[in-house]
């Protein structure tokens, strides 16, 4: 199992369309859990604040809890950023094994315009030598 995925596990939380964050046992945690976005960014302290302003008093095992969500909120959001560096690191890869095939290729043309031109140059080279012997 993942660490990031351990503060949900050992507290055997889930989300729950309709009652928000649940126990072991299916039983919401709280009021504000059902209200609580998940899927956007991680919250801070302001927003812990703000929610213990609207709910009112709570207790240690909440305050407990709310440390664990944070935590696996901010793992989670490194998660998705190692991810995506991930994914470009392999983009950058298969750019640069790509570049090299096209300057494989290059090479090879330059290769054979050089060829060329040399026996340009040694076909003219010949035709001047063969008109210089060949009386007019």
């Amino acid at each position: 199992m993942a660490i990031h995925d351990l503060a949900p596990t050992l507290r055997g939380t889930k989300e729950r369309d309709g009652a928000g964050l649940v126990d072991r046992n299916g039983t919401p945690l709280s009021n504000w859990s059902r209200n609580a976005d998940l899927s956007s960014s991680v919250p801070d302290e302001e927003a812990c604040v703000r929610i213990r302003q609207q709910q009112g008093s709570y207790d240690e095992q909440d305050e407990a809890y709310i440390g664990e969500l944070l935590e696996f909120m901010q793992r989670k959001k490194f998660r998705r950023k190692a991810i995506k560096i991930e994914n470009r690191s392999s983009q950058l890869e298969e750019m640069e094994l790509f570049a090299l095939g096209v300057n494989g290729f290059l090479d090879e043309i330059q290769q054979k315009v050089e060829e060329s031109l040399s026996k340009a140059s040694e076909e003219s080279e010949k035709q001047a030598e063969w008109g210089k012997e060949s009386p007019r």
